[in-house]
């Protein structure tokens, strides 16, 4: 759910609801938003209900600067986990995220946790993630291909994916391919015949942590390679948002690159330069 506010220091009415707004997740899982002032910053409240009981409300409001179109996106994980995403509109480099976990009536922030898993699908008879980072699933489906995805850089991508033919029992597994901070996972499958590319059953979901995963930073300049702190996955796109390089490693050649502004997904994080 992402709002489309104008920053003209009046309450939104277009593309959004005055005054407050909600979203129903799964069982009466609301998360509400109350439009607290508007002139000059706009300040946002979260609650996290089920049913009439309130399981979240922080004490303090976070605030967004108005005129710098700060908006809050919310990005559903699975039945019980969702993201608050921090987004910054037209910088997307200045994003953060928060993972919000409800379990037995209790809410969870998942940065405290080193994994955590979320089975819900019943094709779904296991799914392991070790603390090495190796997840393990093991299903059964006709026909189908399975994926595994990785939230990264505001968009689910496949890392991983395999083929089941006939009713059979197949066990499924595969290394993450980690970066810093919390990384958010799920098992997907489509069924091999569909004819809607669209048309997807999310089996199970997961965060992981690693703390020996420092966050990657990236150094370039003008005319020589793009740097990074170490080894990660990156891709290279221009502002029209055709992606000109991907890969993993260290560094990145943009010396056959035209002249113009670049964006650099990398880590967690996005990095922008211009090339001259």
């Amino acid at each position: 759910m992402q709002t489309s506010c104008q920053p003209n220091g009046h309450l939104p009415t277009d593309g959004c609801k005055p005054l407050a707004f909600t979203e129903t997740f799964e069982d009466s899982i609301v998360i509400a938003a109350t439009y607290m002032d508007c002139e000059p910053l706009w300040k946002y409240k979260l609650t996290v209900r089920i049913g009439q009981s309130i399981i979240y409300q922080p004490d303090s409001l976070l605030e967004f600067e108005f005129n710098k179109r700060i908006w809050p996106v919310f990005q559903r994980i699975n039945d019980s986990t969702f993201q608050l995403q921090l987004e910054h509109n037209d910088r997307p480099n200045k994003t953060n995220y928060i993972l919000l976990t409800v379990r037995d009536g209790k809410l969870i922030d998942e940065r405290t946790l080193p994994h955590h898993v979320h089975q819900n699908n019943k094709q779904l008879l296991r799914l392991e993630v070790d603390s090495a980072g190796s997840v393990t699933a093991q299903l059964l489906h006709p026909n189908a291909d399975i994926y595994l995805q990785q939230f990264r850089w505001n968009r689910w991508i496949n890392t991983d994916s395999c083929r089941v033919a006939g009713k059979d029992t197949v066990t499924f597994t595969s290394t993450l391919p980690l970066h810093s901070g919390v990384n958010m996972f799920r098992l997907i499958y489509k069924q091999t015949e569909a004819s809607n590319p669209e048309d997807i059953t999310e089996l199970g979901a997961f965060s992981f942590s690693n703390p020996t995963i420092k966050k990657v930073t990236m150094i370039c300049k003008p005319i020589h390679p793009i740097v990074f702190s170490d080894t990660t996955q990156f891709e290279l796109y221009h502002t029209s948002g055709k992606i000109t390089r991907k890969g993993r490693g260290r560094q990145c050649d943009i010396s056959d690159l035209p002249e113009g502004l670049y964006y650099v997904n990398f880590d967690n994080q996005t990095g922008e330069f211009l090339k001259r």
